[in-house]
């Protein structure tokens, strides 16, 4: 009864998952929806989708 409430950082709920490998997963499950986009829109969401990602990095870069 006294372990009802665990409060830890996130994520709350896992499986022993690390968020690395939850993150790589997110990453993978973008790239269908990625594809269908370009496949519908042309080279222009080809073109958002490498400066999105290319402007992350280098976020990501400064920030750390």
């Amino acid at each position: 009864m006294k372990d009802r409430l665990i409060v830890s950082s996130a994520p709350h709920l896992h499986k022993g998952d690390s968020v690395r490998k939850i993150m790589w997963m997110v990453a993978a499950s973008l790239v269908p929806a990625g594809i269908s986009g370009i496949f519908i829109f042309g080279a222009n969401a080809a073109y958002v989708i490498v400066l999105a990602v290319i402007s992350a990095v280098i976020t990501e870069g400064v920030i750390d």
